[in-house]
């Protein structure tokens, strides 16, 4: 169930497409390679650190680090 507005927000804006999704925040880390999925944070930094992370380990089969990135929905 859909509980935060930031989560509400990535529904709407990702959510047909979404195989996975976490978090709560308004900063989006968007992972569309294999499977399209998004995790949420409360600080851009802490975004800007999993999607460093992502890009070094991989997110799953064909996984493409050029397609991950940070989107603030308060915007």
């Amino acid at each position: 169930m859909v509980t935060s507005s930031w989560r509400m927000k990535a529904v709407e804006k990702w959510g047909e497409h979404a195989r996975w999704l976490s978090g709560e925040g308004p900063f989006a880390v968007i992972a569309p390679c294999r499977e399209f999925s998004f995790s949420l944070w409360a600080t851009k930094e802490a975004a800007e650190k999993t999607k460093a992370h992502l890009n070094q380990t991989g997110c799953g089969g064909g996984c493409n680090p050029l397609l991950h990135k940070v989107v603030d929905l308060s915007e």
